[in-house]
């Protein structure tokens, strides 16, 4: 009933407005061309279908979210005019109609990504490299995707085309992007072209972070795309009749079985785009402007404009290319190493659950996890199993934390979901990854592998004990050989190390500030400490990541004391520490005292100072120059004695003191500082 209403507003508006045109076509020459120049313009044309339509999800009913509603747009928009636009290519090498072109609309996408967000300036990226690898699958490092291939079935790769939904699937595994001269695009044109093994993950330059896929009927959700992402892969039909070559414009108003032959890249739009401008005359005005890829020597430097209202590019599936540095994170742990991402599980409810368990390689940190989604506006909830024995079932441990991480994923696509807090995993320890799926008012679809034929053939191998699926949570269906769910882990390799920078130093002569470099690997750190009263090394304080240092006022003067700081990962309701650290020792001193009176009498100088509390004794020392050299006259071995009168001394000369506070302690003598002379 939707689509009807629908409908019947679209024919009010073309019934009831007037759409001006203007006089004169904007030819891109400043004519109209000649057929000698149209004739030069078909030669870059390819001369068969390019592009597999199937396996591509289900484009649902327009959705209406936020990001279409807020339509603070402007009415045209040029991302050439942005600096963010590379350079436009050529996908028929030596005048050959090879069908790559869904390999250079990812590509152009990705590589405006990359240039707007700072990424790789000047990005330019191999086409060839995604083409082969998409048909020539190789097991990922952490050996997963072993037995899954795509498989061209006896086509040449290089013609057999492909989609958005081979160009995610193969980016996803990391299989690359790689820069351009790791594999050139010239390498086409060698049938017999065998690049290493070491080819297909040894020199990828990004990970594929998002993929939004978004039917064009949301218009202006697409053009924020085009903004914030630098454009948009989607497909269409392609005959030369339908286009106007003098002005760069195409429009086809009529569908055809064969369905659509053509990938390009979308970089822009203009509402005001003249309706004139096309062959055959569209209800109104607007086009959106792509990067094609037939050579700059093809339509307007390589460009041309698409009506609003074309019969495919109206509706097409719409994919974004999202990336980040390739160091993001070490490992990629999956078992999904095939195309068709159409392939779902589905039990007519509106919750869904998934599941894969993978077995840590090293020490690592788990930091995030991906999967698909082939509903809009799902609702997830990731949980963590670590130590995961019951091969039942995925949850059969305790969960790592206290409540599900959760959000939304407004579109169909590729998510790449950042844990709120790392898992520390140990070398060969088994852990699961649980996902709830859930949407309020549809079925939600479990996205799985298959073997099929799906434009290219599919070969999805799995084992027993890899992935599970679910209705409610609790009751589990191993998958078996019938193919895993598309979920992946990311970790970082964790070489738990000591702690750097431990400094140790006294805080106001009686307490010591205990200082270290923080780690962001940790999640705390515990401080230990030992001292010649106390051997056994004990611990003075936990504290969380973030903070570097402690003040320790719990220290008896007299005392050495040694400090080390070691960090730890939190896990399971359990600490992992890392490597032992070095010691720093220091040496708590004891109380300095003041001289008070010096006062001489008849037969002696009879001299004061202030009691010490924390010492044994004090030494007194006598010079007859306030900076001569001092010797001691008398030790004072009790610190509750505090006067001593100097009997030795002469009438007719001056003298000066000073006193040395002292301890016994553990077997030692600990001396404290001289007062000042008095």
């Amino acid at each position: 009933m939707r689509k009807i209403k629908w409908m019947l507003v679209t024919i009010w508006i073309i019934t009831n407005s007037v759409v001006v045109y203007a006089d004169t076509p904007d030819y891109i020459l400043g004519r109209e061309m000649s057929e000698s120049e149209i004739l030069k313009q078909q030669q870059y044309e390819p001369d068969h279908d390019t592009y597999i339509s199937e396996g591509e999800p289900e484009i649902p009913d327009v959705q209406d979210n936020e990001l279409s509603k807020a339509s603070n747009l402007p009415s045209s928009y040029d991302s050439r005019k942005e600096g963010v636009e590379t350079e436009v290519k050529n996908q028929d090498y030596q005048s050959k109609s090879y069908g790559t072109c869904w390999s250079f609309a990812s590509s152009a996408v990705g590589e405006n990504y990359l240039v707007k967000k700072g990424l790789m300036p000047g990005a330019d990226l191999s086409e060839m490299h995604l083409t082969y690898y998409a048909y020539h699958r190789v097991t990922d490092p952490s050996g997963g995707t072993k037995g899954d291939d795509v498989s061209s079935q006896g086509t040449d790769y290089r013609l057999i085309g492909g989609n958005g939904n081979l160009s995610v699937s193969t980016l996803a595994q990391w299989m690359g992007p790689v820069v351009e001269e790791k594999m050139p695009y010239t390498n086409i044109a060698e049938s017999a072209f065998e690049p290493s093994e070491y080819m297909a993950y040894g020199y990828t330059a990004a990970h594929l972070q998002n993929s939004y896929w978004v039917s064009m009927e949301e218009v202006d959700t697409i053009k924020t795309f085009i903004k914030n992402y630098g454009g948009v892969q989607i497909s269409f039909r392609y005959l030369s009749s339908c286009y106007n070559y003098s002005t760069a414009a195409y429009y086809k108003n009529t569908s055809v079985k064969n369905g659509t032959n053509h990938a390009i890249c979308i970089v822009g739009w203009d509402d005001d785009y003249d309706a004139g401008n096309f062959k055959t005359r569209p209800s109104q005005n607007g086009a959106w402007l792509a990067k094609n890829s037939w050579g700059s020597g093809w339509g307007d430097n390589g460009y041309f404009w698409i009506s609003y209202e074309d019969v495919f590019a109206s509706s097409a599936l719409a994919y974004t290319f999202i990336y980040e540095s390739c160091d993001n994170y070490d490992n990629n742990y999956q078992y999904d190493g095939t195309a068709n991402l159409a392939h779902y599980a589905n039990y007519g409810t509106n919750d869904g659950w998934m599941a894969n368990v993978f077995t840590a390689a090293s020490d690592e940190v788990l930091k995030a996890v991906s999967f698909y989604t082939l509903n809009p506006s799902v609702n997830y909830e990731v949980q963590i199993y670590k130590g995961v024995t019951d091969e039942s079932a995925p949850t059969s441990d305790l969960p790592c934390f206290t409540q599900p991480q959760s959000g939304t994923c407004e579109y169909m696509g590729y998510y790449t979901i950042n844990l709120d807090k790392t898992v520390y995993l140990d070398k060969g320890e088994k852990y699961s990854i649980v996902i709830k799926l859930n949407h309020e008012e549809e079925s939600v679809y479990i996205p799985t592998e298959a073997t099929e034929q799906a434009g290219y053939y599919v070969t999805a191998y799995s084992e027993p004990g890899q992935s599970y699926i679910g209705y409610d949570g609790e009751t589990w269906y191993d998958r078996g050989n019938n193919g895993n769910v598309r979920i992946k882990a990311f970790t970082d390799r964790v070489n738990l190390s000591y702690i750097q920078g431990i400094e140790v130093s006294l805080e106001n002569e009686k307490n010591v500030h205990v200082a270290w470099h923080d780690n962001d690997v940790y999640d705390g750190y515990t401080i230990y400490r030992f001292s010649d009263k106390k051997s056994d090394v004990e611990i003075v304080a936990n504290v969380p990541d973030g903070v570097d240092n402690i003040i320790d006022a719990d220290v008896e003067s007299g005392l050495r004391y040694h400090y080390t700081v070691k960090g730890y990962v939190e896990a399971g309701g359990n600490k992992y520490y890392g490597d032992n650290s070095y010691y720093r020792g220091i040496n708590i001193p004891i109380s300095k005292t003041v001289v008070t009176t010096k006062k001489a009498g008849k037969k002696s100088i009879k001299i004061k100072w202030e009691k010490a509390d924390d010492v044994s004794g004090y030494l007194v020392y006598r010079s007859e120059s306030e900076d001569g050299v001092y010797k001691m006259y008398r030790n004072i071995p009790s610190s509750d004695i505090t006067t001593w009168s100097d009997k030795s001394a002469n009438k007719n000369k001056i003298y000066y003191y000073k006193i040395k506070t002292y301890k016994f302690t553990y077997g030692k003598v600990i001396y404290g500082d001289e007062s000042d002379a008095g």
